[in-house]
C-alpha cells in the first residue's frame, strides 16, 4: 500500500484493520510501503520491495493500483512465487491494473462499479467479493432518525472524491425523506444549498456514526 497507519485516510485505516486482524489470528503480517512510521502491534511495516521476490508468503495483498508500491508489485506479478490478491480500490484501465486482472490469483471487488471491471477483463471465475474493513467497536450504539433514509459518503474533502458531483445529483433527484451525509478529513468542508445535505469535517470516517448517535 502507498501509506498506512498512523497516517489518516481510507486506505490507511483499511490496511490497518485488515493487517491487525490477520496478525491477531496468528499470521505473520508485513505491510510494504514507501512511507515508514514504525510497526504497530504485531504488524511489521517494511520498505524493502525485494521481499516479494525473495520471500514466499501465504498471500500478497495488493491494495489498489496506480500508486508506486502497488504498481511495482503488479508490474512484476509474473515474477512473484506467492499467491497474489489484487484488491480493487479504484477501478482503472492502467497497465498495472490490467496486470492485476490478468495475472493475480484472486481479484477482490466491493462495489457494482468494481464488478463491471471484473466482467470487462473476463476474470469472474477468480473474483471474490471483499467488503471494506469497518471498525465495529467504534460504530456501535448509533441511532438514525427512523423517518429518514440516509446516504453516507466518507473520505477526504478533495476534488477527486467527487463530493460536489454527488451533491448535485442528490439535489436533482430530490428524494423524499432522504439525507446525504458527507464526511471528510482533508480540505475545507463544503457547503451546499440543501438542508438535506449534511457535511461533517472529522478525523475518522467512522466518527460520523457516533456524532449522529448524539
Amino acid at each position: 500500500v502507498h501509506r498506512t497507519y498512523p497516517y489518516n485516510g481510507g486506505s490507511e485505516y483499511n490496511v490497518k484493520l485488515i493487517s491487525e486482524n490477520l496478525a491477531n489470528i496468528g499470521y505473520d503480517v508485513s505491510v510494504l510501503t514507501d512511507v515508514l512510521n514504525g510497526d504497530y502491534g504485531n504488524v511489521k511495516v517494511i520498505s524493502d520491495r525485494n521481499v516479494i521476490f525473495t520471500d514466499v508468503y501465504d498471500w500478497i495483498i495488493v491494495h489498489g493500483n496506480d500508486m508506486p508500491v502497488q504498481d511495482f508489485v503488479l508490474n512484476n506479478i509474473t515474477n512473484i512465487k506467492s499467491k497474489v490478491l489484487y484488491w480493487m480500490i479504484k477501478p482503472s484501465d492502467s497497465q498495472s491494473a490490467i496486470n492485476g486482472f490478468k495475472y493475480a490469483t484472486t481479484v477482490g471487488w466491493g462495489t457494482s462499479y468494481d464488478y463491471d471491471y471484473v466482467i470487462k477483463y473476463d476474470c469472474v471465475n477468480k473474483a471474490k467479493y471483499i467488503r471494506y474493513a469497518s471498525d465495529i467497536e467504534n460504530s456501535k450504539g448509533c441511532k438514525f432518525e427512523k423517518q429518514f433514509k440516509y446516504f453516507c459518503s466518507s473520505g477526504g474533502f478533495s476534488y477527486h472524491k467527487g463530493f460536489d458531483e454527488l451533491a448535485i445529483i442528490f439535489t436533482e433527484l430530490n428524494l423524499k425523506d432522504t439525507k446525504l451525509i458527507l464526511t471528510g478529513y482533508l480540505g475545507d468542508c463544503p457547503t451546499y444549498n440543501n438542508n438535506n445535505i449534511i457535511c461533517l469535517s472529522i478525523n475518522s470516517r467512522y466518527e460520523y456514526l457516533n456524532i449522529l448517535a448524539n
